[in-house]
């Protein structure tokens, strides 16, 4: 049985399970993202801007607030309740969050054979787009996952690089 993870939950329950190791001073969100380089994907590690701020908002007074950038055209994905998805290669269609909201999956990069581990409650970006990535990467979802996709409204949200790889929660050799 799948577990669901409510969509208002998403943020707080990546920032405290799935990123571990940010600490209780840490200034953002860190997320793993999927990016071209030399015409290929490959891992960054991002540092999310503006930084934290801290709610003054009626339910979530005192919560470390993480702004995530202008979201246009979002849409849930559900994959196959019976068997495995295997995405077979593909790019990022536009530059965009992607989070998983029920289930699992593994994204691989051809070119190097990393695999990233995502559970349910990840959050990465896919920015792996054709302009950047030749062929892009795979996708294998595990049978009933499902998936949340928020492009951004500008193609482009405001990050520092940390270090290239994805983030270490993330990875799996």
């Amino acid at each position: 049985m799948l577990n669901y993870l409510p969509v208002w939950a998403l943020l707080s329950l990546y920032v405290t399970s799935v990123l571990g190791s940010i600490e209780l001073d840490a200034t953002s969100v860190l997320v793993s993202a999927l990016v071209g380089k030399n015409n290929a994907s490959a891992y960054e590690c991002w540092r999310v801007q503006p930084p934290f701020s801290i709610s003054s908002q009626s339910g979530t007074v005192g919560a470390k607030i993480q702004q995530i950038g202008d979201i246009k055209g979002g849409n849930v994905v559900f994959f196959n309740q019976s068997s495995v998805t295997h995405a077979g290669l593909h790019n990022a269609p536009s530059p965009q969050w992607v989070t998983v909201l029920a289930g699992n999956c593994t994204v691989t990069l051809p070119t190097t054979g990393q695999k990233l581990a995502l559970a349910l409650g990840a959050l990465v970006v896919a920015n792996d787009t054709a302009e950047v990535s030749k062929i892009g990467h795979n996708t294998d979802w595990a049978a009933g996952s499902i998936a949340m996709q928020l492009p951004f409204a500008n193609g482009v949200l405001n990050h520092t690089v940390v270090h290239e790889g994805p983030c270490v929660t993330h990875y799996h050799h």
